[in-house]
């Protein structure tokens, strides 16, 4: 053979399922109890749901992931001679059928909706964006300059368009800087983000969907992934990791504790502080949180992440993360007709809906395992036929090198 490939993945790495886990369990606490709760401000329910305020931040540990996966893919498979093409072929077979079925459904109802099927649903049609932009992941530009999340459905959906954007441009940038230097320009890139919001807020006030769905504005959040990626690639930093587990420790307390207080005073993603510096705090928490994981295995964190509940749920996070809108709303719709609606959710104002959005939760994740064992699954192992080819045995620079699945 004139290449040599590497066959054998590396060992599989459980905390990262259980990471994948909370980031999905934060988005859903936060879109089916939280956010269309319709509570008394001050009571008893207003207090239980506080902590939950800041759910949406599920996101940010997601896109720190990625960026530590992903980079990790990268970092590993630089010196390969089919790099780009092995990339982009598994990528494609993870992320496209799924999104491509979501994106029909959703066009669907929107001509369901237009021909007056369910007027009382016509609310949906509020906000859309051209279909196109969301076959060519770019609907975050539409949503950051029209204010919107866009078309009902696939408003979550501006985080996979910050992601596809972020694979055409991190491979890039590994292959082509050398990975002395690579560090400097990630760490720019990561002052760079919060740099661009702040200047977006003082350009443009009101318009807060520009730092929050653009990549420049959110690459802080997948940069310090990926250099979570190197560290964990380099013998000196993880052995500093390893024997400073305790000021690790110490640091996630205190940026918990900013939590706390963002929880009460700043809260939402438009907000000023959260829009300035909050992702970026809330993106150093996670990428800390997801590092002490990796080396302090013994460490309460650690073994939380690798609980079967939450690494299952992990496994089925991305189909979670697209369906479990249109589940909770048709489940909704069809056992309830005339129930109102809050902020574009089923309104959470009774135990009877309580029950309603328990039952749409089992739903969605029976649904998603479904699909995930039959579908999506058997598609990745397709792309993952793809093997990076090497023209000689790849460099491995220490003992503790970890890969994504």
């Amino acid at each position: 053979m004139s290449h040599l490939e590497r066959d054998k993945e590396k060992p599989h790495i459980p905390e990262l399922d259980g990471i994948r886990g909370v980031a999905i369990s934060l988005v859903l606490v936060f879109h089916y109890f939280h956010e269309p709760a319709v509570v008394i401000p001050g009571g008893l329910a207003w207090h239980v749901l506080a902590p939950f305020r800041i759910g949406w931040t599920g996101v940010d540990l997601f896109f720190v992931l990625s960026g530590f996966l992903i980079g990790g893919i990268l970092l590993d498979a630089r010196v390969a001679s089919n790099y780009f093409r092995t990339f982009y072929t598994r990528r494609f077979y993870r992320i496209w059928p799924l999104y491509a079925v979501v994106v029909c459904l959703c066009y669907l109802q929107t001509v369901l909706l237009e021909h007056g099927f369910a007027p009382r649903l016509s609310w949906m049609l509020q906000g859309r964006l051209p279909f196109y932009s969301y076959i060519f992941f770019v609907q975050n530009f539409w949503m950051a300059t029209k204010n919107t999340f866009g078309t009902w459905g696939l408003g979550g959906t501006w985080s996979l368009a910050i992601e596809e954007q972020f694979y055409l441009t991190l491979p890039l940038l590994i292959w082509l800087i050398e990975p002395k230097k690579l560090k400097q320009y990630l760490v720019a890139a990561v002052i760079a983000a919060p740099v661009i919001r702040i200047l977006f807020c003082i350009v443009l006030p009101n318009k807060f969907m520009l730092s929050f769905a653009l990549m420049p504005c959110r690459a802080d959040a997948l940069l310090l992934g990926v250099l979570g990626a190197i560290a964990m690639r380099t013998p000196a930093y993880w052995t500093w990791v390893e024997e400073h587990g305790r000021l690790i420790l110490g640091t996630i307390f205190v940026l918990l504790l900013g939590c706390a207080v963002s929880i009460h005073v700043a809260s939402t993603p438009d907000s000023l502080l959260m829009r300035t510096f909050g992702y970026t705090w809330m993106a150093v928490l996670y990428t800390l949180i997801l590092v002490y994981s990796l080396t302090q295995k013994s460490s309460l964190i650690s073994r939380a992440l690798r609980m079967s509940l939450l690494r299952s749920l992990g496994k089925i996070a991305y189909g979670v993360y697209l369906l479990h809108a249109y589940v909770l709303t048709l489940l909704t719709v069809l056992i309830t007709p005339s129930h109102p609606f809050h902020a574009n959710w089923p309104a959470l104002d009774s135990w009877f809906q309580f029950g309603v959005s328990l039952a749409a939760l089992f739903l969605t994740v029976t649904l998603c395992q479904l699909s995930w064992q039959h579908f999506e699954k058997p598609l990745v192992q397709i792309g993952h036929r793809s093997k990076y080819k090497f023209d000689s045995a790849p460099h491995v620079s220490d003992a503790h090198h970890l890969v994504s699945p």
